[in-house]
């Protein structure tokens, strides 16, 4: 009987060891779980998650998750953010300065919200794209000279909207293969905002002029964000104002804007001489090394019979350099797509004869840019490099050369059309043979 107590003793004992281990372990275990957290949060923003440095053809950035693009929210939707502001400013500039419909400023708005999220310090880091609309190449160079002339960042809102209205305003950049009647006038009476998000995106705004459907099927997650502008900043009570529109429509072109094809400024007097792609072709031509479908004119059966220009192939003429077939300035580099149906990267060349000169098919995927050996803007002679052609790049079987002498986005909406104003390279080239 006197173990009792002891036992009883013991027992409070092992309860009380027992409980403070309970405690300690506790403790612990939401010590870790912290740690945890923490270093999952700072992973997260390593990555990107909190980086204005990112993919943003991949995914929308607006949400800042991986939706992959559907997206009926985000940042720039919540009232009191950054993006937010950035997004309203945007709008109103749209509605107020050019003369938008709500539905039309909020086709344009779905496009920026997939592009930059309305980030405008977004930098996509495979093209170097910048800001709102990703600008590149010749549209990137212009949005830098504002801001230059502006005293401010290209990462400025206010410099960003002076590119985005200059966008507008850019007639060439209407073109599109699938919306054969698009221009400012049309697009900004738009009543839809999900046919506004397609009209901008389909056209050479975003996809490029020569694209008859959406290209990287972004186009629902695009006419999602726009939905949802639409919404947010009550576009439906926002009507078009056609006086601002037929004002804008008429305006000028920013000078060197994305080589321009009415930009005088942009153009190399030409001395008429024409020259052959390859070192390898003799003075009287490619003869059989180009044969078939790879000739001009209606050399394939079915809807796309017409041939817009001359395709030289990785056989023979493989690991060589694509020289000039004539001079002039290159007023554009793009890339539209990454396979044989595509044009991937291409160079522009305008010659002040009214020639327009494209060398595309060479190079595919965004690594491959490098291929490219000159830069916009550059001069050209005849001969000069303007490429490498080589059959270890992706999807590369030939380099496609093309020469027209309309607007070229309205010739690439015509790829396989008379209407594009192609002419023959080869007999274009042997008749201006020095």
């Amino acid at each position: 009987m006197q173990d009792k107590p002891h036992n009883s003793n013991l027992v409070n004992l092992v309860k009380h060891k027992l409980k403070h281990k309970i405690i300690l372990g506790s403790i612990a275990g939401s010590l870790i779980a912290l740690a945890v957290f923490y270093f999952v949060a700072i992973f997260t923003i390593i990555l990107g998650g909190g980086s204005t440095s990112t993919d943003c053809n991949a995914s929308d950035l607006s949400s800042g998750d991986s939706s992959n693009g559907a997206i009926t929210g985000g940042a720039w939707t919540q009232k009191g953010t950054k993006t937010y502001k950035n997004a309203k400013a945007v709008f109103e500039a749209l509605t107020k300065d050019i003369g938008l419909s709500g539905a039309a400023a909020s086709g344009v708005m779905g496009n920026i919200a997939h592009e930059s999220g309305f980030d405008t310090t977004a930098t996509n880091p495979s093209d170097g794209g910048k800001g709102l609309i990703q600008w590149t190449f010749g549209r990137e160079s212009n949005l830098k000279k504002i801001a230059a002339k502006k005293g401010k960042d290209w990462s400025d809102l206010d410099v960003q909207i002076s590119q985005l209205e200059t966008d507008l305003r850019n007639p060439e950049l209407w073109v599109s293969a699938k919306y054969h009647d698009n221009s400012l006038l049309k697009f900004g009476q738009l009543t839809d905002p999900k046919e506004a998000a397609s009209r901008f995106y389909i056209s050479g705004m975003e996809a490029g002029g020569g694209n008859a459907k959406d290209p990287d099927g972004t186009e629902p997650a695009r006419q999602k964000n726009a939905q949802q502008a639409y919404k947010t900043f009550n576009g439906a009570n926002v009507h078009a104002n056609k006086s601002k529109l037929k004002a804008a429509s008429g305006g000028k072109v920013s000078t060197n804007y994305n080589g321009s094809d009415e930009d005088e400024a942009c153009e190399v007097t030409s001395s008429g001489e024409w020259g052959w792609p390859f070192k390898q072709i003799p003075k009287s031509g490619p003869g059989s090394n180009v044969s078939g479908a790879q000739l001009f004119g209606n050399t394939r059966s079915g809807s796309n019979s017409y041939h817009d220009g001359v395709d030289f192939g990785t056989v023979p003429y493989n690991n060589s350099d694509i020289l000039a077939i004539h001079d002039g300035k290159v007023t554009k580099i793009d890339h539209q797509g990454n396979t044989q149906n595509d044009l991937g990267w291409y160079v522009v060349v305008k010659s002040s004869d009214g020639y327009s000169e494209i060398y595309q098919e060479f190079a595919f995927a965004a690594a491959d840019k490098k291929q490219i050996k000159v830069s916009v803007g550059d001069p050209i002679k005849t001969g000069d490099v303007i490429g490498y052609l080589s059959s270890s790049t992706s999807n590369v079987t030939h380099v496609h050369i093309g020469i027209t002498k309309k607007p070229i986005e309205e010739a690439i909406s015509h790829s396989f059309s008379r209407a594009g104003g192609w002419v023959d390279p080869i007999k274009t080239i042997k008749s201006g043979l020095k």
